[in-house]
Formats: structure tokens, sequence, C-alpha cells
């Protein structure tokens, strides 16, 4: 599977040498070399224009310039480019010749009210050329419909299928002569085959390390820059757009053919690898590395794949380095070669992200050994999976645990100049975590309260307290810091979760879910709390605008996402049931029924973060938790005052009973 990240870049290097790469500003005024002729064409510097309707019978000429070019390249007019002057360092390549097809005609078409210049596809091949490469285009259709058809036909697969494709589907191609020394070859159009063409690249000497994108090209075309008719200022200035042009110059720039690399997180259980996943502390990720192999793998001398690691994950072991045909989505044809251990050394790069991480290092090319000659024919890629685990280093939240990859490598042969190029995968995959911060407050309102250090803890995964989350203070502390132990096949007991001098114990490292937080010991003179308290953790990816300042919210837990328009969430339309990707890239993307898929307009990956229910708040990847204990109620005392009250009264009974029976005793004996 093509890496989509690079496809997009292909299909910007496509837009950009549809027929015109090397070339002036689009405002630039040519003057005329010779003078209007009786059929209305006036020359500007060696193009031949006319006002109005095309001119059904002239002649066209297409010139093609062919350079390599490593420089910025502008939107190309049409016009002769004086190359020395605007674009030094571009070197002429002799020897290239191209293949055209005529695909479809000109035809004004009328729909509703709307009349506009469209093209007919009816009477040639290229809707079945498309469609071979998952694109589709209708009979009668737009020059913007027909770009970004081309374009998605391209980066479906590799040009060297797309030219053969074209050869045998469009058939009556024909094929031009051999750039001179100067990189230029000259197409001789008769009128009668006025119309849209395709020109692809057709030979190309064995040296040159580059391919040309297809292109589309009107012939002739409406002119893109502003001409003057005269060689003074006095001449008619004929503005861009009202002209037709019956010569056109192009330069396609040679595409160095770059192996492209990518990074997901492979989520096991489901086919989305993406580009971030949230785990506990102690839990195995596993990466999984793709790297588009050349066609001249063969006569490489290197071929380095570098990963870099960020402190809070540990390299594990590598699973499996493997080769398949990059059409195999689904992995089914999988060819094992060497099992190597990478290198794996301490990162030294200025990166802050990375600091105290690791480097791992795979060379698929020594002095001894080419690992990947074997697989020099048809599109392949080199595919290795490793597991980290994410360890009590980790940062919580924020930009979570990045880790990326780069290729380093090296032609021998070519225009490419001998020394190492490196292609660095500019998006990170990143490991999430969060964690709980509790804080515990004395309730009972006294003026100076009591300060609620050293209550205990104990966490569990669900409400009947039979699976505890086991949790280990951090290193260099005594209390008020825990994550998840490392072994999680370690049998004993979890530690308590104790509160510091701050008040407060967090447990950190701690994927989504639901918790239960129960309190197992209080001070003296305080109440323990009747039931666990519940937190769950939500887990909610934030999407940027591309273009704009606008973010867009993704909650998992729903499938849906909103856009913050005017400070409202709106939201936006996906198909039910559809999972939603984004192939290691900023991109986003939904799958279709036909196996292919569709970028969400607009969006692209920025973070994931924190979210709760319940009432609590969180703070850059913790649930903020206050816990109140109060007061015990006050009892008497054994032995105390009311004790003495009753012996008190007792013993006045007992007087009073004995002074009745003396007074009763004296009163008999007077009688």
């Amino acid at each position: 599977m093509k890496n989509l990240w690079k496809k997009a870049q292909k299909m910007i290097a496509c837009a950009l040498a549809l027929a015109f790469v090397f070339t002036m500003n689009a405002g630039v005024i040519a003057r005329a070399t010779s003078s209007s002729d009786d059929n209305g064409i006036f020359t500007v510097e060696g193009v031949r224009f006319s006002k109005g309707a095309i001119k059904a019978d002239e002649s066209l000429k297409l010139i093609i310039h062919k350079y390599s070019y490593d420089g910025e390249t502008k939107e190309g007019t049409g016009l002769p480019v004086d190359m020395q002057k605007d674009f030094p360092t571009a070197k002429a390549l002799p020897g290239v010749q191209f293949e055209y097809f005529k695909v479809a005609d000109f035809v004004q078409s009328t729909d509703g009210s709307q009349v506009g210049l469209k093209y007919d596809l009816k009477n040639y091949n290229l809707k079945s050329l498309f469609s071979s490469f998952g694109s589709s285009v209708n009979d009668i259709a737009t020059a913007t419909e027909l770009n970004n058809a081309l374009l998605k036909a391209v980066a479906k697969d590799n040009l060297k299928d797309f030219e053969k494709a074209a050869d045998s589907i469009l058939q009556g191609g024909v094929v031009s002569a051999e750039t001179d020394s100067t990189g230029t070859t000259t197409i001789d159009v008769p009128s009668q085959a006025q119309g849209l063409y395709l020109v692809v690249e057709y030979k190309a000497p064995a040296t040159v390390q580059e391919k040309t994108i297809p292109f589309l090209v009107s012939l002739p075309m409406t002119n893109a820059a502003e001409v003057n008719s005269g060689l003074t200022a006095g001449g008619t200035v004929y503005p861009a757009g009202s002209l037709w042009q019956y010569d056109v110059h192009v330069y396609p720039k040679n595409i160095e053919v770059i192996p492209d690399i990518e990074k997901n997180i492979v989520r096991e259980g489901t086919e989305r690898d993406e580009k971030y996943e949230s785990q506990n502390i102690g839990d195995t990720v596993t990466f999984r590395l793709k790297a588009s192999i050349p066609a001249d793998i063969a006569t490489m001398s290197k071929f380095t794949v570098v990963d870099t690691m960020s402190k809070g994950l540990t390299y594990k072991r590598v699973k499996s380095i493997e080769v398949h045909d990059a059409s195999d989505i689904e992995y089914k044809a999988m060819t094992p070669i060497n099992m190597m251990e990478p290198d794996d050394s301490d990162y030294a790069g200025a990166d802050k992200e990375y600091e105290g991480g690791k480097q791992l290092t795979w060379d698929f090319i020594t002095s001894d050994m080419n690992y990947l000659k074997s697989f020099d024919s048809g599109k392949k890629e080199l595919v290795i999976e490793y597991e980290a685990v994410l360890n009590e280093n980790c940062v919580v939240g924020g930009k979570g645990n990045p880790n990326s990859v780069k290729l380093v490598y090296n032609h021998n042969a070519g225009i490419v100049p001998d020394k190492d190029k490196e292609e660095e995968h500019k998006i990170k995959s990143r490991v999430y975590t969060f964690g709980i911060d509790v804080t515990k407050i004395d309730g009972s309102g006294a003026e100076i309260p009591t300060k609620m250090a050293g209550v205990k803890f104990r966490l569990y995964k669900d409400k009947a307290m039979t699976q505890e989350v086991k949790v280990v203070g951090e290193e260099g502390t005594t209390a008020g810091s825990y994550h998840p132990i490392l072994d999680v096949t370690d049998a004993t007991v979890g530690n308590d979760i104790i509160t510091g001098d701050d008040e407060h114990a967090r447990i950190y490292g701690l994927e989504p879910g639901t918790y239960y937080l129960k309190e197992t010991a209080t001070l003296p003179g305080f109440t323990l709390l009747k039931d666990p308290i519940e937190v769950k953790i939500k887990e909610v990816v934030t999407y940027g605008a591309v273009n704009d300042s606008e973010e867009v919210s993704y909650t998992k837990e729903t499938g849906t996402f909103y856009k913050l328009i005017g400070g409202e969430y709106y939201p936006i339309t996906i198909p039910e049931n559809v999972s939603v990707y984004n192939f290691g890239t900023d991109a986003i993307y939904t799958k279709n029924e036909d196996g292919s898929y569709t970028q969400v307009s607009g969006l692209q990956y920025a973070y994931v973060e924190v979210d709760t229910e319940g009432g609590f708040t969180t703070n850059d990847g913790d649930v903020q938790l206050t816990v109140v204990n109060n007061t015990d109620f006050n009892l008497p005392q054994t032995g105390g005052i009311g004790t003495w009250m009753f012996t008190i009264c007792g013993a006045v009974i007992v007087v009073a009973a004995i002074g009745l029976i003396l007074i009763r005793r004296k009163k008999s004996m007077l009688k």
C-alpha cells in the first residue's frame, strides 16, 4: 500500500508537471518578432497566436524541453523560457523520448443555462485507462475534472505501470524524436488533429534516475500570459485568456525516483494502522515501518532505516522483517528476509522531544551484503515490525511520546550526486497516556484544616473491585506519584496509593477507560468514603483545519466529527460505520466500498487529549479529582461524665432510702 502522504507529494508534483514546469512568471509580456498574416495569425517570440475562434486549419507544435532540476519551479505559461537566465542550475537531458496520444476532442457543451468548452472522450479510450487505475471521469468533462482524474490515476500506481497501460489501452500513440543536446524535441500535429493530448515519457537514458509525470495538454491552448503584439510600447497588449496559442512550450521536470517511507502504529484486531495510540505504562506497542524498494536497489550502495524513539519508549524486539507486493494491502504474500536486530544507540540530535531517547538503525546494504537486491523488479515494499514498551519516563497528555523514522540511501549511478540523500518522515507516530490526579482535603470546616497526607487508595478496573491496577511508586519518592507496574505478570499485590505532603496522589500512565478509585484508609477522626469513585477517561482526537485556524474534534466513542464554527460545534457528515484512517500522515481518509480511500476535506491530525465524565475537570492529560473527608461524630468516652452522673444519682437514691428507713424506725419507737 503506497504511503498516501507520499502520494499527495506526487500529486502536487504531477500538478506542477501538467505541461508546464520551468517557466517565467505568468505576468511576463512577450513581444512580437513578426507581424500578423492574412489569416489573423501573429507570431510572438516564435509562438503563433490568433484572436476569436480557433483557426481550424492551423497546424500545431508541442515543443518539449527536458531538464533535470532540483530547485524551485513555477507554473507554466506555454511560452519559451531563457533557461540559462532563469534556471541556471538546470541540466538539459538529451536522448529522452515521449509518446503522445490524442484523448479528446473540443466540444462546446450546454448544460441548462451554462455554456462552456469541454472535452469529448467518447471516441477515445482515456476513460478505460483511468478506470484501470481506480479513477473515473464522464464522457464529456472539464479540464479540472480531467486533471483530477489523471492525478488519481497516476497516484494509484507507479509510473511504469501507467506508461505501459497507456500504450496498451489508448493505442495509436506516436513516439517523438529524442531530445537533442539542448534537451528539446518538437512534436508536429496537423490541423485536423486539434484536441486534448496525453503525453508520457517513453524512453530515457539508463543513467537517469528520474521520471516525468504524465501530463495533459490542449493543442491549441488559451494563452496563460499577457502577450504584446508589437516590438515597441505601442504594440497591442492581449491579457491572459484572450488568445488561442498554436505553439506550446512545456518544461516537464524530471522527478527523482525517491524511495518513500512511512511509520504507523498497528492496532491489533483491526485494520486501522494509525499514527497514534493510547496505552498504559507497561503496555507493548507495535510499530510498522514501510519503505518502498526502488527498481535500482541492486546498484545502490546504501539503504538504511533509522528509527528514533523518545525516552518514554523502550525497545523490546523485532517481530518481523519482510518484503511484500505493495498492491497487497492485506499483507498476505510476505517474503521473510534477514531478521536483523537494529543497532541501538542513544539519541544524539538536537530535537528536545527525543532527548534521552534511543535510535534504532537497520543497514540493509553493507560492504558484504545487499539484503534487498533480489527485489529489484516490480513494486515492492520493505516492512519492519518491532515492539516497544511504554515506560515510566513517559509524557502524560501534551504532545505524547513521539517517534519518527527516516531513510538514508545512495544511488551509485546517474545524474543524482554521489552522496547520501535523506528523506525524513515528517509525521511522527505518537503514543499517548493519561492520569488521575487526586487532591485530598479536610471537609470539617475547621479554622486550621488537617493536612490530609497519608490517605490510602487502591485503583480497580471494575466496580466489584476484583481487577486491581497494580501500581508502584515513582523511583526516588516515598508517596504521591504512582504508575502501573511494568511487569504485568508480577503476581504480587499492588502498592497503596498514598497522598503525599502536598495532599496529592497522582496515578499516571493510564489508557482510556473506566476506573474505580477506592479509599482504603483515611486519617484518625475522619470518615472513609462509602463507595469507590468512578472515573471515565475518554480519548479525544483533535484535528486542525488544513487551511485556517478552525479546530475539528473527533470523539472515538461516538464516531462523529464536529467542526468549530463561530464558537459552535457542527457535525461533519461521514458515512455510518465508516472507519477513519490516516496512514501515518496528517491527512484523514475514509474507506470506500470498492477498497479505495477518500480524504476528508479540510482536516488533518493535530493531537490527542483527555476528556472525562462526572463533572471532573482535566489538565494536560490528567483527570482532576478532589476527595473530601469529613470528620467522625464525637462519642462519649467510657468512664466519663455520663457514668459519674449515674453513680451520683444512685448514691443519692440509696442515701434517701436509708434516711426514710431511719425516720420510720424512730416514729415506731415513739409510739
